[in-house]
């Protein structure tokens, strides 16, 4: 292990920029005149690229100007997928784009990050009505199946433009990988129509609205796939439901207040819709579109804007409009407290964290009617000068804690607090404690912030770093209810960079799994030893990690 100290140093110069370059292969042969982008994802808008590019007779490119950051540099090449392992998200995904991430440091230029590309799959088809007549503008919905339980690739946003229909209900999906897909259009059969492309029963190829009769497409890479034509039934006339919301203490309506809706299935299960009606002065709603089925109908608690909640009230609908529609609204509950720093002054952990925010997510069932992953309602509050909190409106529930300093809605960004205990009249608290109809207070919240940085490289020996998907985690050591930790996931040369540790000392390691199973056995991993490396504020501290897959007995 080599453990490295690097302190900021005062007065330091503004950041230099660096750049990334490569080569861009189409069935390894250069590929001329392909854009090439990085997208920052640690700041700015994800969209928007910070450098562009286009290759040139070589097929070469070259994106400069870039500071330090962790960028994803991907080709726009939509009929293309990637022709090698190894292309992943930011996030260490599956992505069906052609990408490598790369992180860089102050100044670096880093070269050969080449995009190895290959001429993708194409699924066309037609979509008609029973009177075999066009279905335009309709949208298509395609899965990829994966095989041996492989977590199922993301896709790109250019795929959205792909999936309409023309003006003669033909559709053609192209940049496809070979694998297998289930190709569908309509929506399920229970729910709200909110648009003219809910009005088709959701029907799967060919032509089946039993998801176990669907037939798989086999796609490979360079050829289509054509006549994947589907037959749609318009769904039946929709009803609505109608009703009011009054406060259930005094009876008087309620205005403002939004009313959701769940579908409820077998057993009391059930999900939420995205439908959903505000109520009028009187507290009158009307929800529309609505197809046959079992429903809860509620006060929406989930975006933690309301102080009442209540209980749903199950209604089913025919062939008839629901209406008179009673929801009493009841008070929420509270949860306050205080917050107390580890190894800091309060004063100085909100001079750093003027945004310091805790929040609250409470799952709930009513009866056994709706399970607890499907009723649920959030809230957060700001942590004052003096240390406290409250959070307002909650449903009774299962509660978890959660802090964090930035504005509800905003993205994440490294170098933030971490809860590490949650304590209630002295009493250790698991998250998931559950709060009943009665507020809850005295609740303490110990948290650790900090600005140090663990970076490294993960070297693999007898293998190749784009075969595996691959995170390191670093934690305390066993003790504590809570541990401070993250995890970075190396970039295409395999380095990493954890932000946001809390001073202390960690135990790190490294994580793979395999991005694409092999036939037969599986091979087991290889035992990583984990390494300690101890955190400073404003300190980077440096590991390396060299793993070793050549197989036993294979050598030189």
């Amino acid at each position: 292990m080599l453990t490295m100290a690097r302190a900021q140093p005062k007065g330091a110069s503004p950041p230099r920029t660096g750049s990334i370059s490569g080569h861009v292969l189409i069935d390894n042969k250069a590929a001329a005149n392909v854009e090439v982008a990085a997208y920052d994802f640690e700041g700015g808008n994800r969209r928007i690229p910070t450098a562009q590019a286009r290759t040139d007779s070589e097929g070469y490119y070259h994106l400069t100007g870039l500071s330090a950051a962790n960028y994803q540099v991907t080709s726009f090449t939509p009929s293309m997928v990637a022709a090698e392992n190894g292309t992943q998200s930011a996030y260490n995904l599956p992505y069906f784009a052609v990408s490598k991430n790369v992180l860089l440091t102050p100044g670096e230029d880093v070269t050969e990050i080449d995009l190895k590309l290959a001429r993708g799959g194409v699924i066309t088809g037609r979509i008609t009505d029973a009177d075999d007549k066009p279905i335009v503008e309709e949208r298509i919905s395609i899965q990829f199946v994966s095989e041996n339980g492989q977590p199922a690739p993301r896709f790109p946003s250019q795929f959205g433009s792909l999936t309409l229909t023309d003006d003669r209900g033909i559709y053609r999906i192209y940049g496809l990988p070979s694998g297998r897909y289930r190709v569908s259009v309509g929506q399920p059969a229970s729910g709200v129509v909110t648009s003219d492309a809910g009005f088709y029963v959701l029907t799967y190829y060919p032509d089946a609205t039993d998801l176990t009769r669907a037939s798989l497409i086999d796609v490979i890479g360079g050829a289509e796939v054509s006549n994947i034509d589907i037959k749609v039934k318009r769904r039946a006339e929709t009803r609505s439901i109608a009703g009011r919301v009054v406060d259930a203490e005094n009876g008087l309506p309620l205005s403002g207040m939004r009313v959701g809706l769940q579908i409820v299935r077998d057993q009391g299960q059930g999900y939420a819709t995205s439908a959903g009606a505000m109520t009028t002065a009187d507290g009158a709603f009307t929800i529309s579109g609505v197809s046959t089925g079992r429903y809860g109908v509620y006060l929406q608690t989930e975006d933690g804007r309301s102080d009442f909640y209540s209980d749903p009230v199950i209604v089913n609908v025919a062939e008839e409009d629901v209406s008179g529609i009673q929801i009493k609204a009841m008070r929420g509950v509270n949860i306050s407290g205080t917050i107390v720093p580890e190894n800091m002054e309060l004063k100085e952990l909100l001079r750093q964290l003027p945004r310091l925010r805790v929040s609250a997510n409470v799952w709930s069932g009513t009866e056994g009617r709706i399970t607890p992953s499907t009723l649920h309602s959030t809230g957060s509050a700001l942590v004052r000068p003096d240390g406290s909190f409250t959070i307002t409106g909650l449903r009774p529930g299962r509660a978890s804690l959660s802090i964090d300093a930035r504005d509800p809605g905003s993205r994440p960004s490294p170098g933030g607090p971490t809860l590490l205990k949650i304590t209630a009249g002295g009493v250790g608290l698991t998250q998931g404690f559950d709060i009943d109809r009665e507020s809850v207070g005295g609740v303490q919240l110990l948290v650790a912030y900090g600005t140090g940085v663990i970076s490294g490289t993960v070297n693999i020996q007898g293998g190749s770093l784009a075969d595996y998907r691959v995170e390191v985690t670093c934690s305390r050591p066993a003790g504590r209810p809570y541990s401070v930790g993250s995890g970075g996931y190396p970039d295409a040369r395999g380095h990493f960079t954890i932000k946001g540790m809390a001073p202390g000392t960690y135990e790190c390691g490294v994580q793979l799994g395999l991005i694409q199973r092999p036939q037969g056995p599986v091979p087991r991993p290889p035992q990583i030893p984990r390494q300690t490396v101890t955190v400073s504020n404003g300190v980077e501290s440096e590991i390396t990690f060299l793993i070793d897959l050549t197989p036993k007995g294979v050598g030189p």
